[in-house]
């Protein structure tokens, strides 16, 4: 069947998660011979690991319309609310078809979110979620035919690798003694992600392991209040030794190596990309039984569930793997396959594929 001319549209090529889940589909896209273009409203340190800069745009933020982006395009694919709002009118305009994917709660936080959809949801070709307890989300809140609205799972290169020299080198860069666990979570700086929650639970644990290290990383948005109540709460209970904040990585897959612990204290999540990467390396897991997370992990074999927003619940699991490292690395090497079974980008790449070229022939 004839593979469509697409237009990917996201926001940034700053950080997060929704972003590199597009540039792994671009990539994977392009290696297989399929005519793929990506467009942004602002550059930054994604994008170089686009293998093509020749199909890169972006657009002034000052228009919200370009047709030039649009011409002999035949599938529009947008990634976030303001692209999935923009995009529409687009496509609409041009007379080309439009999916949108939808990556987490974010995009229905609001009741004029909510509303923007709902208009939106009679005239869109499909709409992607990336996890089936999001798509049941968007169910409740957004009217539209139950088959216009479709999951297709995450997915990461389970071939990367880690080397030896790569921890010790980042470890010194960090400034980490070999002898302290390490305890992390990786994601954007703000409320959802429950790093507030995170902190209560650190003062807890260092009553009983004083020497452990915590490391957040993840980009911080001008104008953030969260960090600011972060740095606070860290002041409050005497944290300032014992956090490091890496602020935005490229290389988030060689520092997920370092940690021992991985936690997820989300207080919604939609399928989170770190999580799926620490699952590949086998790490021990902590997280909120919240969202994509409940149907990822199984409490006890691939991880420790708690509920999100109890910082005791948090601390007292993460307690219970420092103390019992046999259990800590049974679950981690089942979260390993796990993500090695269910979860490899080859998956998700064959569904778009396969998707794309259904709505196009």
């Amino acid at each position: 069947m004839k593979k469509p001319n697409i237009l990917h549209l996201i926001g940034e090529f700053t950080s997060g998660g929704a972003e590199t889940i597009v540039i792994n589909l671009i990539n994977r896209l392009k290696k297989d011979n399929w005519n793929v273009i990506v467009s942004a409203r602002k550059d930054g340190p994604l994008s170089e690991q686009i293998i093509d800069k020749k199909d890169i745009y972006i657009i002034d933020k000052n228009r919200t319309i370009d047709i030039k982006y649009i011409f002999n395009i035949e599938l529009i694919h947008t990634h976030l609310f303001g692209n999935d709002f923009y995009g529409f009118f687009a496509a609409k305009y041009a007379g080309i078809k439009i999916i949108q994917t939808i990556h987490g709660m974010d995009s229905i936080n609001s009741r004029k979110r909510i509303l923007a959809y709902n208009i939106m949801a009679p005239f869109v070709d499909k709409i992607i979620t990336v996890s089936e307890s999001l798509e049941q989300e968007m169910l409740k809140v957004i009217l539209f035919r139950k088959d216009k609205i479709y999951t297709i799972t995450n997915g990461i290169d389970c071939g990367r690798y880690v080397s030896i020299n790569s921890c010790q080198s980042m470890k010194e860069e960090i400034g980490i003694n070999d002898s302290f666990p390490i305890i992390g979570a990786v994601g954007n700086v703000k409320p959802v992600k429950g790093y507030d929650t995170f902190i209560k639970a650190a003062s807890l644990i260092l009553k009983q392991y004083p020497k452990v290290k915590f490391l957040i990383v993840g980009s911080v948005s001008e104008h953030n209040s969260c960090i600011y109540e972060m740095e606070r709460l860290i002041y409050v209970y005497g944290l300032e030794k014992y956090f490091e904040f890496l602020g935005f990585r490229q290389d988030v897959h060689d520092i997920l190596s370092l940690f021992d612990i991985y936690v997820l204290p989300s207080r919604s999540e939609g399928l989170s990309m770190a999580l799926l990467e620490a699952m590949l390396l086998g790490k021990p897991i902590v997280a909120t039984s919240v969202g994509g997370n409940l149907k990822v992990l199984e409490n006890c074999k691939t991880a420790l569930l708690v509920p999100p927003n109890e910082p005791e619940a948090l601390s007292e699991s993460i307690l219970h793997l420092l103390s019992n490292k046999a259990f800590a690395k049974f679950i981690g090497q089942n979260a390993s396959e796990e993500c090695r079974k269910k979860y490899n980008i080859d998956h998700m790449v064959e569904n778009y594929k396969n998707l794309y070229l259904k709505l196009v022939n």
